[in-house]
């Protein structure tokens, strides 16, 4: 069936369902399925139709293959998969052997039918040699309909996938935080938390979401939590097509417009809820040096930090130190106490891994404690897995078991430790270094519990949070994350904010700066609101060079207007400061501080709003305006509700930019020039000045 916006009559649609039915098998009932969404066809070719009775998304219409892949309506395989072999950082992993021909079967024909109370189920017959059938299972609720296709015998089935038509203008937003583009058409995506410094710098993809928003007028979300990919119109120029690491493939669809799609599905999986307000105040971060800070030299240039602040000069709302553990017990409560007593909050570091490297990051002994108690992924023989750590020294690590009930009480019991401190809040990083061969305390193995990981990790913490505070009226603990992944709900339920993962510091597309905007973007359609980037970058370990004083400033700038403002940098040549660049800098930081705190309550209004609405607070241009122009700025500028436009300068070395304004009047900082959109204008933006509007007869 070919989508067609001129199928607008509803009749005409029952017309069709019905006779699709009909035509499905001859022992097919002749009862109407209760479902006014989803139509099978008579090869198990699926149809979803919106509440007018247009075809919103329809399977592929012929078998095809393109670059070595079958797009067939419905199928599975019974090899290994190629495209299913996960990226991993251990190198003494070796991945399933390819085969010679890859036996992939389709779904043939409706073998029958039977109605039930919300929707159908169909078994379908295949050209398995083995007599496979696949079910199609298809309900409606909560405003979404579900398709469960299951291959009948399991055993031996490696994946399943569907391939659907798409017309050349159909943009793909969203899985989460992808920092190609807001608009993922073109792309293959694999689904699969991945620090990409440990193979590719182009996976920097920290946080999957298995969902997407359509420019056709539909959201869908592939439910699985192994390891997936999506070719996005990447192979053909008029299908994609989702393949499945599994014997059962989830299909979930919004069959509605922007908004409307993202609420429904986000109120299965989750959204952020308000973080505390001083959470979004500025936080200046230190960071360990690599390979330079011992834990003396640490502690001196904490001291530093802290003496700088706590006069109020620089207008920090928060602190944070990373290495606090290798420090002395006395001299963090006492810098957690002076920094408390100064209105600034403390903000401190765990991660999900523990090891005795040089980090700085954790207590000696934390590492010895979680492998002789059990506490950590083993090998199938029951010892534990160790690998090597991230981070330089040659030290070994090993993954907690958030499936064991006392590590999860260990981890619990670290936490309230670091509050009790007098920390108010902390980072819980990592969360990506599950391996396919590890076992953990529930029987799952990596491969299954690699993507679902963070989930636990973050489910955890916010429980451990949640117990603390109940415990301590007036606190507001606040913890940010590194990792998650998608659940009913997924990890963005748990969480208070995210940050993208080590950026690096550059002006690269794919890893630096710009990558931010898009990645920020992404995650905010399905839930992920709270948005802490790296101010001045991370990853100096990428080209060996520190941030210079032009990347620093256009960073500052492109913060302002996200919910978090956090300097965090860098991991070899040393930490940012705003000071460290001399005076005009230094004045820019603070005018940008001042900037976001004037912002910061219309952000935290936005937040509260979507706790409904699900409109993100900072939303793609397009998301307000659906024109293609809107489309062409989707990464490089946002809205901030309805009535602030964003446009900071991301390239290195421009003095100016391109905006493009929807429809209605615009004015350059509420008080400048004016300009009448919808319409695309190069703008000046020399260093230090950030390019923002508002809305004529509106201001911040």
């Amino acid at each position: 069936m070919k989508r067609s916006r001129n199928l607008a009559a509803p009749a005409l649609a029952l017309l069709i369902s019905a006779l699709l039915l009909a035509c499905s098998s001859k022992d097919s009932p002749k009862a109407e399925p209760a479902t006014k969404h989803v139509v099978l066809g008579p090869k198990g070719a699926l149809s979803f139709l919106d509440a007018d009775g247009n075809v919103l998304l329809s399977s592929v219409s012929q078998p095809s293959v393109a670059a070595d892949v079958p797009y067939f309506a419905l199928g599975f395989s019974t090899e290994a998969e190629p495209e299913l072999v996960p990226p991993t950082f251990e190198t003494d992993i070796v991945p399933p052997p390819v085969p010679e021909e890859s036996a992939r079967h389709a779904a043939t024909s409706v073998q029958s039918t039977k109605t039930t109370p919300d929707g159908f189920v169909s078994v379908l017959a295949t050209d398995d040699p083995a007599g496979r059938t696949m079910t199609v299972t298809v309900s409606e609720a909560d405003g979404l309909a579900r398709v469960t296709v299951t291959v009948s015998k399991p055993e031996g089935v490696t994946a399943v996938f569907g391939s659907f038509q798409s017309p050349s203008n159909e943009a793909f937003h969203g899985f989460g935080g992808r920092r190609e583009s807001t608009d993922l058409r073109g792309r293959t995506i694999a689904n699969w938390v991945h620090d990409y410094r440990e193979r590719e710098l182009n996976v920097a993809y920290y946080y999957p979401q298995p969902m997407f928003l359509s420019s056709a007028g539909y959201g869908l979300w592939i439910d699985t939590e192994r390891m997936a990919t999506f070719r996005m119109a990447s192979d053909l120029p008029d299908a994609f097509r989702v393949c499945v690491a599994d014997s059962t493939l989830r299909l979930v669809l919004a069959p509605q417009a922007g908004v409307a799609a993202l609420k429904a599905i986000t109120a299965l999986s989750g959204r952020h809820a308000v973080a505390p307000s001083w959470s979004m105040g500025p936080t200046l971060s230190r960071t360990v040096r690599l390979f330079a800070d011992s834990p003396g030299v640490y502690q001196a240039k904490v001291e530093d930090d802290v003496a700088r602040i706590v006069g109020g000069a620089y207008l920090v709302e928060a602190y944070a130190y990373e290495g606090w553990a290798r420090l002395p017990d006395a001299f963090v409560t006492q810098t957690n106490a002076t920094l408390t007593a100064a209105g600034i909050h403390p903000v401190l570091y765990i991660r999900s891994f523990v090891s005795d490297d040089t980090a700085g990051t954790e207590r000696k002994g934390v590492f010895d404690e979680a492998l002789t108690n059990g506490y950590v992924a083993t090998y199938p023989d029951g010892t534990p897995y160790v690998y090597p750590s991230s981070f330089p020294g040659n030290a070994d690590a090993a993954v907690i078991d958030f499936t064991n009930p006392e590590a999860v009480v260990w981890w619990k019991g670290r936490i309230r430790a670091m509050l009790d401190t007098g920390a108010d809040g902390f980072m819980s990083d990592f969360g990506e270094q599950v391996l396919p061969n590890m076992v953990f305390a529930d029987g799952s193995t990596g491969a299954t519990m690699h993507n679902k990981y963070p989930v636990l990790q973050h489910r955890a913490t916010r429980e451990a949070v949640d117990a603390y505070k109940a415990d301590h009226p007036g606190r507001e603990p606040f913890f940010f994350v590194r990792s998650g992944y998608a659940g009913t709900p997924g990890s963005v339920a748990y969480e208070d904010a995210a940050f993208p993962g080590d950026e690096s510091s550059n002006f690269d597309k794919d890893t630096g700066l710009p990558s931010i905007v898009p990645d920020m973007l992404n995650r905010q359609l399905f839930g992920g609101y709270g948005f802490s980037t790296d101010i001045g970058g991370y990853a100096d370990f990428v080209d060996g060079l520190a941030p210079t004083e032009e990347l620093y400033v256009r960073w500052l700038e492109a913060a302002v207007f996200t919910s978090h403002f956090r300097v965090h940098n860098s991991a070899v040549t040393g930490v940012r400061m705003p000071w460290s660049f001399g005076a005009e800098t230094e004045a820019t930081w603070k005018e940008m501080v001042a900037l976001h705190n004037r912002a910061r309550p219309l952000i935290e209004r936005l937040w509260r709003e979507a706790q409904a609405s699900a409109e993100p607070p900072l939303r793609p241009v397009w998301l307000n305006d659906p024109s293609s122009e809107a489309r062409a700025h989707g990464d490089d500028e946002w809205l901030v509700g309805p009535d602030l436009l964003v446009a900071p300068v991301l390239e290195e070395q421009a003095t100016s930019r391109e905006v493009y304004f929807p429809g209605g009047c615009w004015q350059l900082h509420g008080d400048g020039a004016t300009y009448e959109g919808p319409t695309t204008v190069t703008v000046e933006a020399p260093l230090r000045m950030l390019p923002w509007f508002t809305r004529c007869g509106t201001s911040l």
